[in-house]
């Protein structure tokens, strides 16, 4: 596995950046990543996704082999988190419930993270000092070699 995404970066790139009708390859791609094994999450993100959109929870849900139990080791990393940042967590919450055990499970395992949260200047500091790699879907899809190109546009 390379890569994991938290709740609000599938909120974002499904409602706002990337809707599926309009840019089908990213989705496409994200799904083969899937397949491969190569994108993941936790279950936190599952069920944040059930409450704030019930489209984007069911494109997860049908992808099972990307969800993760929270873990031992992550409940040990979210303590070692809260220990160390207790003042940044409390900001990273207010982003998104399930962001810091998709944080911790990228810890665990050595994973970049896809975000869109590059504004977002606590986590990014956060990333930092836990040297957590946090990619845009731009990124990605450069990483994948994915190409899109505009059909029927004129």
């Amino acid at each position: 596995m390379n890569y994991c995404i938290d709740a609000e970066t599938f909120l974002n790139i499904w409602l706002k950046y990337y809707p599926p009708d309009i840019f089908m390859g990213v989705w496409k791609g994200l799904e083969n990543l899937v397949a491969s094994g190569e994108l993941g999450t936790v279950e936190p993100v599952l069920e944040e996704l059930l409450e704030k959109s019930p489209p984007i929870h069911s494109w997860v849900k049908k992808r099972i082999k990307m969800i993760h139990p929270v873990s031992y080791e992550i409940n040990e990393i979210l303590s070692e988190f809260n220990k160390k940042h207790s003042k940044l967590i409390n900001d990273l919450n207010k982003t998104s419930r399930s962001l810091l055990f998709a944080l911790a499970f990228a810890k665990i395992n050595d994973l970049k993270i896809i975000s869109l949260h590059e504004h977002n200047s606590k986590l990014l500091e956060f990333c930092s000092i836990e040297n957590l790699e946090l990619i845009s879907v731009s990124q990605l899809s450069r990483e994948q070699a994915w190409a899109f190109r505009m059909l029927n546009f004129w």
